[in-house]
């Protein structure tokens, strides 16, 4: 799910707002169309009725008249972890000011990755296109596609397959950089 993020506010002295100050761009319009785009691309699937929390979630967030982007992601995502039986130990929101920096943003993803505990950084394929060759203070793990594997969202793949969870387990792996 993509939702437009406003832009007014978002970058002042040359740094990105933190992310639990990013708000959703027109959340009534955008909600609605996210709500209304799943069911009609997965309605006729066999297991849809699992959505059904993550609309309820959706349509909570709409009633409630929230725009805070951060706060949405992190109630999607523990409901989606919750159908799939997954899991799932929270967010980490920092309250630090992103950059376009390079070396910004790896002195802040180690100071994160120390607050955490982390021994290890998971990241998309994405990760390599921001932050190039650079070095974290622990071994970075991207995220591999195995052979065969659908561009299915993971909401395509909670409403179509016996056991998502087991489906996404196989689908991905982890390549060391």
């Amino acid at each position: 799910m993509t939702l437009p993020a406003k832009t007014h506010g978002i970058i002042k002295d040359g740094k990105v707002a933190p992310i639990k100050d990013i708000l959703i761009d027109n959340p009534s319009f955008n909600l609605n169309k996210i709500t209304r785009r799943i069911e009609q691309t997965e309605s006729k699937k066999k297991y849809f009725d699992r959505l059904r929390p993550l609309l309820m979630v959706l349509d909570s967030f709409l009633e409630s008249n929230l725009d805070e982007l951060c706060f949405l992601n992190e109630k999607t995502t523990s409901c989606l972890c919750r159908i799939i039986d997954h899991s799932f130990k929270g967010l980490f929101v920092s309250d630090q000011n992103l950059t376009t920096n390079e070396e910004d943003r790896i002195e802040r993803l180690n100071r994160i990755i120390k607050e955490v505990r982390g021994t290890e950084y998971l990241a998309g394929r994405g990760f390599l296109n921001y932050l190039n060759d650079s070095k974290l203070d622990v071994p970075i793990k991207i995220q591999t596609i195995k052979e065969n594997t659908s561009s299915e969202s993971v909401i395509t793949v909670i409403a179509s397959e016996p056991d998502p969870l087991d489906y996404i387990m196989n689908s991905f792996g982890w390549e060391s950089i």
